[in-house]
Order: C-alpha cells, then structure tokens, then sequence
C-alpha cells in the first residue's frame, strides 16, 4: 500500500542519514557529536513530515468522500400509444480504488411484465477492469455477460457484475441492455443523471430521444435543471452536474448501449485517521533514527558479541554464569575473591561501575572476557565455592 511505502520509505532514509551520524562521531568532541545528531534530528523529521502530506496530497484515503455513493444513469422510454413502459436504472461508481472490488447494477422495470425466458446484458471495458458477472449466462456467451432468467412473467428483473480493477484507467464501459421492448414503433424517452434531467439549451426543454434522435451524448457543457440566481456581478442559473459529466456518457437507444465512464485511482490504504497515527509514528521514528543511536547500539551489540566470543561464552552462558556467580557471592566475598584468590589482584571497585550488584556482576564478567582472564577467574571462583560451600 502507497502508505507504507512512504513509511518505510522515510524510516529508511533516516535510518541511512542516522548513519553517516554514527560515522561523523568523535569521542574527543562529543558536544560536536551531540550537535550533529540533534541537527539530523530535525533534518529528518521536517523532511519525513513533508514526506507524508506530499502522499497525502497525491492520494486520497480510503474513505475520502470521492469513493462515496453511487452514480446512476436512468432512462423511461414508453410507446407512445401506451402499449409498453420500461424504465431503465443504472448504478455505478465513477470513482473506485485500485485493487478494491466494486459492483455494477443493473435494474429494469416494464409495464406490462416481461414475459418468461432469459434476458442477457453483457459489459465490456478495458483489460485492466475484470468482470464477474453475478448470474453467469451458459456457453457460448460471453463471460463477461450476465443472464437472468424467469420462468414466469415478471415486472422487475435485476443483473449485477462485481468489477476488480487492477490498474490506475479512466476507462469507459459498455452495457448492452437486454431486449425488453418491441423492436419499432413510435416511442419517447426521457432521461436523468443522477436524478437529474438534462436540457436541450438554457430555454429548459428537456431532453427527449425518440425515433429521429435515438442517442444522446453527456458532456461538461451539457445545461441541467438549476436555479436562477440575479445578484449584482452576475444572472445566470446555477447547476448542478453529475461527476462525471466531464468524462462523459453516451446512450443509444437504437442498439440499446450505454456508455458510462469510470475512474480507477491509487489510494493511501489506510482511512484518513489511521493514515494520521502512521504519519505521527513515522515522523517521530524518522527522528529518532536520525540521530545515529541505532547504528551505535548495533556497535555495541556487535562488539559485546565478539567479547563474549572470544572467551567461548554465549549471551545464554554469560547469564547463566552472572547467576551462578550472584548466588555463590556477594558483594563483599567477591571483592575479597578478586584481591586475594586470584593472581594478579584485582579491585572489584576498579573494574565495574556503581550500579546495582546483578549488573555489576555482569559488567565484570564482560571484562574479564574481554581482558582475557575470564578462564582464572572461573577457576578461581570455583576453588572458592569448593573450599567454602556458602561462598561468604
């Protein structure tokens, strides 16, 4: 998802920028140091920031209003003696999400009933758009088409695809409808776009196909229904397209098509909200890495690794000797071990820093691992063990 790109993306950059840091570090001018880190900091974390409103800026979140509702494009056409009515509604989104599966409806009404049999609507779009009709119809037709057959007449019929579309298009797609009216005759029809009726110019006529004029094309300059307003800069009617008025439709009720467009877009993922928290989280972990602590923990790691390895311990065998040595000694009776059972003496007080005894047993064993006397002390201590069983 484009949101996580960017997230790794940033943390990346300022784990590698936390980096050169790490490597600018001098322990005869640590202020400097100290300096350096806290100007990455801030470098990292305002261009982590404009990292992210530039991906919000660019894409929408998932639940951005755009993504919301549905279009719909509706056609009445009636004989004009009487005889038969149908009404005709199309649903569809304009705008829908890459990789993110929506649903075309289509649903027909007619006076009198459709009689029993199947009725076949197929439709047809780009090979980035994959189609998978609710009601398959049988060999030969096509896959993409839906059938839906009665047995009985009935008034009202529905056919429905579910669409995935796999790639960013402003593709434009076809529905044929199914053969629900007689073939002829004199007839009109009148049309809406989401809920709303076209007009043949500014004088209100109201768009109306017939027989002459079966087809009918929707464009960004097609006038809608709107209300007239007179203020002092301006007279004129305000209107209210639909969405994709721009993209364009087109009907023809002589081969009975509609074409309607549909726009596939990248989105963040993520809901406006969650998108936010990851933001935050991002920005303070860019800042964070920017200071190069990561890259000197890693040193750290690395060098109390290679320590432990040299003397043949583990992380595991240096616990579990920390606690050996914490039950067999205290503070005292290991000071005492250390200055008069080995050779040379050491001081305990010398070798390890003032901090609770557990970690300083464990800073011990650290250097005596890595000053290369870890073997005699571990003999030492052993000897003491053996020769006094309360080791005090």
């Amino acid at each position: 998802m484009v949101a996580f790109a960017f997230f790794f993306g940033t943390v990346v950059v300022a784990a590698l920028l936390g980096y050169l840091v790490y490597r600018r570090y001098s322990p005869v001018h640590p202020r400097r140091s100290v300096g350096l880190a806290v100007v990455s900091a801030i470098f990292v974390i305002g261009l982590s920031a404009l990292a992210f409103l530039y991906a919000r800026a660019s894409y929408p979140p998932a639940d951005d209003p755009i993504f919301e509702g549905r279009n719909t494009i509706f056609i009445q056409r009636e004989e004009l003696s009487g005889a038969h009515r149908s009404d005709v509604r199309l649903a569809f989104p304009y705008r829908v999400r890459k990789g993110s599966d929506f649903e075309i409806l289509l649903l027909i009404s007619t006076d009198p009933p459709l009689p029993a049999g199947n009725y076949v609507s197929e439709v047809t779009g780009p090979e980035s758009l994959r189609f998978r009709p609710e009601t398959k119809c049988p060999a030969p037709v096509d896959s993409a088409a839906a059938c839906k057959a009665i047995k009985e007449e009935k008034s009202q019929i529905s056919l429905g695809w579910d669409v995935t579309p796999k790639e960013e298009a402003e593709a434009t797609l076809q529905l044929t409808i199914p053969e629900i009216w007689p073939n002829g005759g004199n007839w009109s029809a009148s049309l809406k776009f989401d809920g709303k009726e076209p007009l043949v110019s500014r004088n209100e006529t109201k768009v109306v196909l017939s027989p002459d004029q079966p087809q009918f094309r929707l464009t960004e300059s097609t006038p809608f229904e709107g209300h007239l307003v007179i203020t002092e800069s301006d007279r004129g009617y305000v209107q209210d397209r639909p969405s994709y008025a721009r993209a364009g439709a087109n009907i023809d009720l002589d081969t009975r098509a509609i074409r309607f467009p549909i726009q596939v877009v990248t989105s963040l993922g993520l809901n406006g909200t969650t998108y936010a928290w990851l933001a935050v989280v991002g920005i303070a972990l860019s800042g964070m890495l920017g200071t190069g602590w990561l890259w000197k923990a890693l040193e750290l790691f690395r060098a109390r690794r290679e320590q432990l390895g040299a003397s043949g311990l583990t992380s595991w065998s240096a616990k579990a000797l920390r606690e050996a040595i914490i039950d067999s000694f205290d503070y005292p009776a290991l000071k005492t071990l250390l200055a008069e059972d080995m050779s040379p003496s050491r001081n305990l007080d010398e070798l390890v820093s003032n901090t609770p005894y557990r970690y300083q047993v464990g800073e011990l064993i650290a250097v005596a691992a890595r000053e290369g006397w870890i073997g005699s002390f571990l003999q030492s201590a052993l000897n003491a063990r053996t020769n006094k069983p309360d080791g005090r």
